[in-house]
């Protein structure tokens, strides 16, 4: 595992939004701890070239509506990636979206060898995060394979942390997670759908690329309970696509978690 503290060298991206359609901020109490964690092998690493292009309108959003938000990044491959890349590269919680621009902005692309990834060590590497006391707490898996010891023993999983105790440990600390499912591979949808089942998260199916962002922006609205006020935003800027909109349909339908 490689951890990044980040250096200074881009432009800030802590300038916020105007206007008046602008989601309104949450109480100044309300924490946020939310982590990206992203597949970055060959089929996946156009999703987060996406995320890359839309570095400003992400991090605006949500520093606006959720001034006291950190987030951390989680980049995943796969266990053959070790000696020429990673295995996971990690960005923990943070205030600064300056670290987290230049983290999105350098993580290498990583090959990933066989369909099962290294999905296990992600959830471990999150579990090992600064997450804060009284904070809402939400990890953002996107992905389109599932992990290691679902499609093959859990032998393969090489450091000896399976996805399933990982993820109920995660549960257990209040942390929910979003599955956000690129393609559909019937066993990663299977284990997706389990990892969000146990955390009382979601499940989500991800049609389009270009809802990446959005679909990142609206979980943490959710998380704070603003996802109508972003969604009205989104219709109010002609922004809310048909795949788009069903997308936020899935999120409000679960309200109640």
């Amino acid at each position: 595992m490689t951890q990044i503290g980040g250096s200074s060298k881009l432009k800030t991206l802590s300038q916020a939004l105007g206007g008046s359609d602008a989601p309104k901020a949450v109480k100044p109490s309300q924490k946020l701890d939310v982590t990206l964690t992203f597949d970055t092998t060959g089929s996946m690493y156009g999703y987060l070239e996406d995320v890359r292009n839309q570095l400003n309108h992400l991090s605006q959003e949500i520093r606006q509506a959720v001034p006291q938000a950190k987030m951390g990044v989680v980049a995943y491959g796969d266990y053959c990636d070790a000696q020429t890349t990673y295995v996971t590269k990690v960005l923990d919680l943070t205030e600064n979206y300056q670290l987290i621009s230049n983290f999105i902005t350098q993580v290498e692309k990583t090959d990933g060898g066989d369909f099962p990834e290294a999905v296990e060590e992600a959830l471990y590497q999150t579990n090992q995060l600064a997450w804060r006391l009284g904070s809402r707490r939400a990890m953002v898996l996107v992905g389109d394979a599932p992990p290691h010891g679902v499609i093959d023993s859990l032998q393969a999983c090489q450091y000896g942390h399976n996805w399933r105790d990982e993820t109920q440990s995660l549960g257990k600390k209040g942390i929910k997670i979003y599955t956000v499912q690129c393609g559909s591979n019937p066993d990663t949808k299977r284990v997706f759908q389990e990892i969000s089942q146990i955390t009382n998260g979601i499940y989500l199916n991800l049609e389009n690329m270009s809802d990446l962002v959005d679909l990142l922006i609206s979980i943490c609205m959710k998380e704070v309970g603003l996802l109508a006020e972003y969604e009205q935003k989104l219709k109010t800027n002609n922004s809310l696509n048909p795949s788009k909109e069903k997308l936020l349909r899935q999120l409000g339908s679960a309200s109640d978690k």
